[in-house]
């Protein structure tokens, strides 16, 4: 950070045209400048900045917190505010009220959980919500781990429920009202429309492992596959965040269903096919093949021959594959959950 101040800038723009000499004269020239806001300014990102600066130990205390932010363009938009020391006061002690960081006069320290919570990217909000209604899981169904995630920041937009949707929405809450982990707001309740956006977005995903097709979930949710495999994507990070957060504070009920769920969403199946999608080249599809011709298992495949099972999947070189992994000719696939998940 330095010390001295820019007094003017400067930009260089090329036109293909006349014509876009005249819009580019006109729209950036001529054009009113807009407005620049810090996105420091948003409370969630505040919250996932200030604790990713305690929980890296960039800053140790109070006073390297305040100046680190009072050098930062949201510190030079709010800092002359009298509330802008009072919002960051208000967002640390929070963050101690969720025990994910320590606050002993000066020094900040995060806690086990902080530190994997800034890890994984969450929202500490979220975190918190995770923390809360996990501690609730005895035996619960996948629906209430998929409405869960779904009903936080990190999967906006949530599909919209619509008018048509009400029969489908009510009837949702009456099969699975016993299973839903967070309090179910009234109807009057500003959280309402938000919670039944999430109830629909659950049942996307419900369907979605239930091994209906992307032309089904189009025509019912109309949403579309691109936008399918970006809700899939977001739904297994925090289905993994979910079992970080279960691991941490051993909540081994909780754990167990959340990586079961987190298996189905990740190939799109119902629960009877977990053990055959563990062989490589076996996708949802083959797996459901192999599932109805009663070959269930490994073992019941290689109480078959290869010729029955290139029938089966309708590719020879597919079934000499999976023969080999079976019967130990190739090297297996680890595909346990972590490993898939490196990155984070």
């Amino acid at each position: 950070m330095t010390d001295v101040e820019d007094k003017f800038g400067e930009a260089i723009t090329l036109a293909a045209s006349e014509k876009d000499e005249t819009f580019v004269h006109e729209k950036y020239i001529l054009g009113k400048p807009e407005d620049i806001n810090s996105k420091l300014a948003v409370e969630p990102v505040l919250r996932t900045y200030m604790l990713s600066l305690v929980s890296s130990g960039f800053v140790k205390t109070k006073s390297e917190l305040m100046a680190f932010f009072k050098k930062t363009f949201y510190g030079f938009q709010y800092g002359d505010d009298w509330g802008f020391e009072l919002k960051i006061e208000e967002i640390l002690n929070l963050l101690e009220t969720y025990r994910f960081l320590t606050i002993k006069e000066e020094n900040l320290r995060p806690t086990l959980i902080g530190k994997r919570i800034s890890e994984l990217y969450l929202d500490p909000l979220t975190a918190w919500i995770f923390i809360k209604n996990l501690k609730k899981v005895i035996i619960k169904t996948e629906f209430s781990i998929l409405q869960l995630i779904s009903n936080t920041a990190e999967m906006q937009p949530l599909l919209r429920t619509r008018k048509s949707d009400e029969e489908l929405i009510n009837d949702a809450l009456t099969q699975h009202e016993n299973v839903i982990l967070q309090e179910i707001p009234k109807e009057w309740d500003w959280e309402y429309q938000n919670f039944i956006n999430s109830i629909k977005t659950a049942l996307l995903f419900n369907q979605w492992v239930n091994e209906r097709s992307e032309e089904y979930l189009l025509e019912e949710f109309n949403i579309r596959p691109g936008e399918i495999r970006a809700k899939l994507l977001n739904a297994d990070w925090l289905l993994y965040a979910c079992a970080e957060i279960a691991r941490i504070l051993e909540l081994n009920d909780a754990r167990s269903i959340i990586n079961k769920t987190r298996l189905r969403v990740k190939h799109g199946i119902k629960e009877e096919l977990l053990s055959l999608i563990k062989l490589r080249n076996i996708g949802r599809y083959r797996a459901r093949l192999l599932f109805n011709a009663g070959w269930k298992t490994s073992s019941d495949i290689k109480k078959g021959t290869p010729q029955k099972l290139a029938m089966i999947l309708h590719s020879a070189k597919i079934a000499e594959k999976v023969w080999e992994q079976i019967n130990g000719k190739a090297a297996h696939p680890d595909r346990e959950l972590d490993r898939d998940f490196n990155e984070y």
